[in-house]
């Protein structure tokens, strides 16, 4: 790798030694404003170099240290940046230093990164393609991406790299690199560059994908789940999946990704009528999770009278405390006198003795969270009542 001379470091470019400290310190500090990054103390700069190189320091402090060397970007910081990837042993302060570098200010950043490419230990080129799409030099990552001589870790990282970038190539390449990946780790990282892509370039794909008997399961539950981060278009597909699909695994799949996805037409809302018509205990607790993280968006299209009876049948532990949640949520973001009754009357009840006695901890933990969320009352009651528990795990 080569080498990159450190320049002189002043505080602040192109002053000369008459120049005051004040003006100097000005200087520096309206350097750093343009920077966006107003803490770059440049007397520091010494010291971080130390603390980055540091085998003994604690990981998030010489990580800390790198980012702050990265933004800073003077010669002298680059190249203590350069040398510490030369040399430095430890995994995850390479995968660090070199992801940093997608910040860096510097005009020979860029060439660095370029040389790490070529690094013969992979994790140095993943910090390196990381950097290059925070930089948005997408051409050498779709180069990686489809080349086959690079290793699968080394490509996968490509393609969940070249995710952040929806320029007009960029799904065209991913489906390119589907079509040829050659192992489950590669399309997987695809799927997920893909799922980020919008929906309108990939729905034919992700529909053909889902229905054809010749693509594996996982590959299928792969799939769905990467549209949880795609556009809001998605969601019909998404429903319907939820709905009609014959394996449960994959209809889970489609309300959690449904779950994640920015919803902005209530679609979420509608998976309050997956639980009159499913009786899997899977999908009707994937179901209660999404409405209840959605609450106070899905609110609008759920229809509460018919929700509660529904509620109150619920008799599989885990899935009627996903429900109690749901109400728990909604009571949190909409009070309702008539509704805070019924959640004290006939759910609080349940849920003290769920959190004394359950059968796990997380349930005991979900019970008590749930009271805490519905702020009714009855629950502020029994939360009160536990405060006082001999119970170590209970009490905290």
């Amino acid at each position: 790798m080569a080498g990159i001379r450190p320049e002189p470091h002043h505080g602040a470019a192109g002053l000369d030694r008459g120049e005051s400290r004040d003006l100097r310190a000005t200087l520096a500090l309206v350097e750093g404003v343009v920077r966006g990054a107003s803490d770059l103390d440049a007397s520091r700069l010494l010291s971080t170099i130390d603390l980055a190189r540091d085998p003994h320091a604690a990981l998030p402090r010489r990580v800390r240290a790198i980012r702050w060397l990265a933004r800073f970007g003077d010669g002298v910081a680059l190249a203590a940046l350069q040398r510490l990837i030369e040399v430095d042993p430890h995994p995850t302060i390479l995968l660090q230093a070199a992801s940093a570098l997608g910040d860096c200010p510097h005009p020979l950043a860029h060439r660095v990164l370029t040389s790490l490419l070529d690094d013969l230990r992979e994790v140095v080129v993943v910090g390196a393609l990381r950097a290059l799409a925070a930089r948005g030099d997408g051409d050498k990552i779709r180069a990686i991406l489809m080349d086959p001589a690079r290793s699968s870790d080394v490509r996968a990282a490509a393609a969940l790299a070249l995710r952040e970038r929806g320029d007009a190539n960029t799904t065209a390449v991913l489906l390119e690199a589907w079509d040829g990946a050659e192992n489950a780790d590669l399309s997987a990282a695809v799927l997920v560059g893909l799922g980020r892509q919008p929906f309108s370039e990939t729905q034919e794909h992700f529909g053909g994908l889902v229905s054809s008997p010749n693509v594996r399961l996982a590959d299928k539950i792969n799939a769905v789940e990467a549209l949880g981060e795609s556009t809001p278009e998605a969601a019909d597909f998404l429903l319907a999946l939820a709905f009609d699909h014959t394996d449960e695994t994959l209809r889970i799949a489609a309300i959690e990704a449904l779950s994640s996805l920015e919803d902005s037409s209530g679609a979420v809302g509608r998976l309050s009528e997956i639980l009159r018509e499913h009786e899997s205990l899977g999908v009707r607790s994937a179901a209660y999770a999404a409405l209840t993280f959605h609450a106070q968006d899905s609110l609008r299209s759920i229809n509460l009278a018919a929700l509660l009876p529904q509620v109150r049948n619920e008799t599989a532990p885990e899935v009627r405390l996903g429900a109690y949640q749901l109400v728990a949520s909604i009571l949190n973001a909409y009070p309702n006198p008539q509704l805070a009754e019924e959640f004290d009357s006939t759910m609080v009840p349940w849920l003290r003795r769920e959190a004394g006695s359950g059968a796990s901890l997380y349930n005991r933990r979900l019970s008590l969270n749930t009271l805490k969320l519905a702020r009714t009352p009855g629950a502020n009651a029994a939360l009160r009542q536990f405060s006082t528990s001999t119970d170590k795990g209970v009490v905290r």
